[in-house]
């Protein structure tokens, strides 16, 4: 999160992307609406993160166990 979402200009406080993930109730709240996965995993009508390229498939399967473990604020 630290070095694709949350970076200048994308997800912290005044960015232009919804949501700040610098803290961990902002990502928090984005996976709870259920945003997160698909925009990650580039499904549906996007909008794709990050906007640079698909995160390798490692780190989004780390992502998806998380939240399938109930997203602990670890």
């Amino acid at each position: 999160l630290q070095s694709n979402c949350a970076i200048l200009g994308c997800h912290v406080a005044g960015g232009q992307s919804t949501g700040d993930f610098t803290s961990y109730a902002g990502f928090k709240a984005q996976v709870d609406n259920g945003t997160v996965l698909p925009a990650i995993r580039h499904e549906g009508n996007g909008p794709f993160m990050p906007p640079n390229g698909m995160l390798e498939p490692c780190e989004i399967r780390h992502i998806e166990l998380w939240i399938q473990a109930g997203a602990p604020n670890n």
